[in-house]
């Protein structure tokens, strides 16, 4: 499961981490083109700036926020 992981990685990266529940918000999940999960983007205002389908570990999550945050 990936939220304890982003849950963890919040304050390590004083960042917020927003979660979308595909089944009761569908409208954003498909206006963001999210057909499977977990699917992690990064925005930039509101520019994505970098993706991530799937479930990584926690190190692999760090890095890939230190490379796109």
């Amino acid at each position: 499961m990936l939220a304890p992981v982003l849950d963890k990685l919040t304050e390590e990266f004083n960042a917020e981490f927003v979660k979308v529940n595909v089944d009761s918000d569908g409208e954003t999940a498909a206006a963001l083109g999210v057909y499977s999960i977990p699917d992690v983007y990064v925005f930039d205002g509101e520019t994505v700036v970098a993706h991530n389908l799937g479930f990584i570990p926690e190190e692999n999550m760090r890095t890939f926020l230190k490379a796109n945050l």
